[in-house]
């Protein structure tokens, strides 16, 4: 098992497909992507924010 799957487990992952009316395969693409976008929005120019 790999992806998706291997992180959040075979039930979780066809629930939210289930939910969002999309295949069990596209939902691990779309999360990737997704994933991608918020850390390079989280962590500016490669540097996560300092907090106090």
């Amino acid at each position: 098992m790999s992806g998706p799957r291997a992180v959040l487990g075979n039930d979780t992952v066809r629930q939210l497909a289930a939910r969002y009316n999309i295949m069990v395969d596209r939902l691990g693409q779309i999360l990737a992507q997704e994933l991608s976008k918020a850390v390079d929005q989280a962590s500016p120019q490669g540097h996560l924010p300092h907090t106090t």
